[in-house]
């Protein structure tokens, strides 16, 4: 998580994906009061070595409905059935990353579907958020 933030705080989010990520995306969000987030992550099952890759490290910026911020962004490590840790970014680089990725989320907000079942592990934080929510948890 920390070479993730590193990289959010001294680059651009379209060289951050260059380094990092191979998934960017506006998803929906079954978190409480949110509507939906701009995602980016890893896609890789396997690192260089060849070990399966069980767990997910992204960036998460919440949203409303028209694509307005809904709070701060947080850095997300989570496996496919848990949330492992969770960091909260400051206000500051939450504003410059949203101002960064503002029109893309509005490229895509008509676009975005509700997850399904399958939609494997980047959207694991959906399904963790849904569990939580059916067992009272939030």
């Amino acid at each position: 998580m920390e070479h993730l933030l590193d990289l959010l705080q001294d680059d651009h989010i379209d060289d951050v994906f260059e380094e990092y990520g191979s998934y960017c995306a506006l998803e929906r969000s079954a978190r409480p009061g949110e509507w939906g987030y701009f995602i980016l992550a890893q896609e890789e099952d396997q690192d260089d070595e060849g070990n399966d890759i069980d767990y997910t490290i992204s960036l998460q910026i919440p949203v409303d409905g028209k694509g307005d911020l809904l709070g701060l962004g947080r850095l997300v490590f989570n496996t496919p059935d848990r949330i492992i840790e969770e960091m909260p970014l400051s206000e500051e680089l939450t504003a410059r990353i949203y101002a960064e990725v503002h029109d893309r989320i509005l490229d895509e907000l008509d676009q975005v579907k509700l997850p399904s079942e399958d939609d494997g592990r980047l959207l694991a934080d959906y399904g963790i958020w849904m569990k939580r929510r059916r067992e009272g948890t939030v």
